[in-house]
């Protein structure tokens, strides 16, 4: 029977008793790919009937029968980890709980009626016979110990400390999701791409007799912000927890939050105020029109429709005003492991907290009837904030993504 089957798969490796073959294909640097590697690896030292095939991306063998395999078992999603079992595969890798609970009871499947050994099926399918023999050499190189990067806190990696001006020491890994969610939603707050069109409009707002209307016009602003905002960020959130899971992108977005933290601490000692440095003075005059005419438009229905389309252009404004927080902030997200829900839960709490500096504003000028002049002050001193923090998260997304993943 082995001498039938070598002759099959050209190697007897692919004929041993196992019952179960497990085939992981991971990345470096991805923070799911190494719990999905530590699971599979202790599951593979305490149960004797699972072989674990551990394929790194790296390589271009791995690869080709990485995509092979979404080929074959239809999957549209480009991600990693992917471990396929049987004819089933699972993308990504949440906790132990639960993608780990799934490898375990396909496991159990396999052990109670055979499975197909899906990948070597693939690879001795392969139409040319070199093509063939490189997925077989791909399949048969699974190292005894990926050996993924420590994690953080542990003894292997040792506590590391960053010295960063006027703050002193800082411990990247005592960082809190909490904390990270509203000192990057205050400085996104005070942005003042968003600041200048708010205070304009309260000014026009503070002109009109009817108090009631004041503050119909001014909420629905407010609120339209926040719904524009959070679809926005939810979307690009979604996006990221699709192809997030690839390590590029994680560095593309540490990229670019560095270099908006540098920017914003350029900017800091550069100018002694903070400005909207995106839209021009034509354009910010043509903003101010439009919301003097929607301000004094006698119809109401009219005037909250203008405004609400105005917020909404806002919004775009300041995303590109903003450096990239919105988007570093969501990577963070995408690499905490938890429920949808939840994700969502954290998005509202940021765009609260990104809101909240608007609506102080505006509840202060509704009921004291002037506009109060210290927002610009705050946002220069956030620009400093902000620029520190993004330095700091935009260098963890690079070389220590494992310190972002709270909870």
């Amino acid at each position: 029977m082995v001498l039938i089957c070598s002759a099959l798969f050209a190697s007897t490796a692919l004929c041993q008793s196992h019952e179960t073959e497990v085939y992981l294909f991971w990345q470096r640097g991805c923070v799911h790919c190494e719990d999905a590697v530590n699971y599979v690896t202790r599951l593979e030292a305490r149960d004797t009937s699972v072989r674990v095939h551990y394929l790194e991306l790296r390589g271009a063998d791995n690869r080709a029968l990485y995509r092979a395999a979404l080929e074959h078992l239809e999957l549209t999603r480009l991600a990693v980890p992917l471990t396929v079992i049987d004819t089933t595969a699972i993308v990504g890798y949440l906790d132990d709980a639960s993608t780990g609970r799934e490898i375990d009871e396909l496991i159990a499947g396999c052990a109670r009626s055979a499975c197909v050994n899906t990948l070597a099926e693939l690879a001795a399918d392969m139409p040319t016979s070199d093509d063939r023999a490189l997925a077989l050499a791909a399949i048969d190189a699974s190292p005894a110990t990926p050996n993924p990067a420590p994690a953080a806190g542990s003894a292997a990696g040792g506590a590391v400390r960053v010295r960063l001006p006027w703050l002193g020491e800082v411990d990247p890994q005592s960082l809190s999701l909490p904390v990270l969610t509203v000192v990057l939603a205050s400085v996104d707050g005070f942005n003042p791409c968003a600041m200048w069109v708010l205070i304009f409009l309260v000014g026009l707002l503070l002109g009109l007799q009817d108090p009631v209307r004041r503050w119909m016009l001014g909420g629905i602003f407010l609120l339209t912000t926040a719904l524009v905002y959070y679809g926005v960020i939810a979307a690009w959130l979604n996006v990221l927890l699709v192809l997030g899971l690839v390590a590029w992108l994680r560095i593309v977005v540490g990229v670019g939050a560095v270099a908006g933290g540098a920017y914003y601490a350029y900017q800091y000692f550069q100018s002694g105020e903070a400005l909207c440095r995106v839209a021009s003075a034509a354009e910010r005059q043509s903003v101010t029109a439009r919301l003097r005419a929607a301000a004094l438009e006698p119809r109401f229905f009219a005037a909250a429709a203008a405004i609400a389309m105005l917020a909404v252009g806002v919004n775009f404004v300041e995303l590109l005003c903003s450096a990239g927080i919105p988007a570093v902030y969501t990577q963070v997200l995408a690499l905490t492991p938890m429920p949808a829900w939840q994700h969502h839960l954290w998005l509202a709490l940021y765009v609260l907290v990104f809101l909240a500096d608007d609506v102080a504003i505006f509840v202060a000028a509704m009921l004291t009837l002037k506009v109060t002049g210290g927002a610009g002050r705050y946002a220069h001193h956030a620009q400093l904030v902000g620029g520190v923090v993004l330095l700091v998260v935009g260098a963890l997304l690079i070389g220590r993504p494992e310190w972002l993943r709270f909870g």
